[in-house]
């Protein structure tokens, strides 16, 4: 546990992403709040909002202030006034999705004293304006050693989001081939499923598929269009290799930086090596 006292300005507790990470900062920090942000400033105006963040600095007496933006939540809050908390404390930026919306983020960034991002690029551009920036995976760490050992009776299978680009032109790809894919999340043709239905999924497949594209909306791509190019990685190949399961892994940068491909994990950059990667593995098809 850190010896810290620490505020977390979260934009929506409601979240469960945000919800879970306010859990984990409970259990790392001696002394820790999560403020929301967003809720204050629908109530009561952002003059309402910038008070009662001072008012919670004060009473707690925290010397660590985080802060986390939400696409919709930039306008909450002013860079001035972040960069004026700097008097009173350490104020770390920690950004969740940089890889979509850094080009919004980073005018909040430089007031802040660092920030922890999930972005290469962003953490060199930090770097370069002279703001210390440390590059992080927002997993939290987790453990699957009680898991039943049970068939792989699943040969190919990916659990996820299928209406983002460029997903289900891979998976028909593989199906034009002869391989079946069994697809579950939003968008699939198996529907979402359960928490507990998904590590079930995982641990009877003999490949996991894992996509990195991203799809940043219209209003990031006018000023940015080249972030269609930036990939993303996520939890689930940290959760696979929790499990030591196979995870097949759409390629960028990213990837290499938390794992050695053909070791840690395998990699595919197109739908033909996709397929012969799935084939080394040992999947008849």
């Amino acid at each position: 546990m850190v010896e810290a006292t620490a505020l977390w300005l979260v934009p929506g507790l409601d979240h469960p992403v945000y919800a879970r990470f306010a859990d984990f900062f409970r259990t790392l920090f001696r002394r820790f709040e999560a403020l929301d942000y967003r809720a204050l400033y629908l109530e009561r105006g952002q003059s309402a909002l910038e008070a009662q963040i001072i008012e919670a600095l004060q009473r707690s007496g925290a010397r660590m202030l985080v802060y986390s933006q939400f696409p919709s939540s930039y306008a909450y809050l002013r860079p001035e006034f972040l960069n004026s908390l700097r008097e009173r404390c350490l104020v770390i930026g920690l950004g969740y999705d940089d890889e979509i919306y850094f080009e919004q983020a980073k005018f909040f960034y430089q007031s802040c004293s660092a920030v922890i991002t999930t972005d290469i690029a962003a953490a060199e551009w930090l770097k370069q304006a002279g703001i210390p920036a440390y590059l992080a995976q927002l997993q939290q760490p987790q453990s699957y050693r009680d898991l039943a050992t049970v068939p792989e009776d699943i040969d190919v299978s990916f659990v996820g989001d299928m209406s983002k680009p460029g997903r289900r032109d891979y998976v028909q790809y593989l199906e034009s081939r002869g391989i079946a894919v069994a697809d579950f999340g939003a968008g699939s043709r198996r529907g979402r499923i359960a928490d507990a239905e998904v590590l079930d999924v995982f641990r009877r497949s003999k490949i996991n598929l894992n996509f990195t594209g991203t799809n940043p909306p219209r209003w990031i791509l006018r000023h940015d269009p080249f972030r269609t190019r930036f990939g993303q990685i996520k939890g689930r190949p940290f959760e696979l290799a929790a499990m030591e399961r196979f995870c097949l892994c759409e390629w960028t940068p990213c990837v290499e930086y938390w794992f050695k491909p053909d070791v840690d994990i395998a990699v595919f950059r197109d739908p033909r090596c996709r397929r012969k990667r799935a084939a080394s593995h040992g999947t008849r098809f």
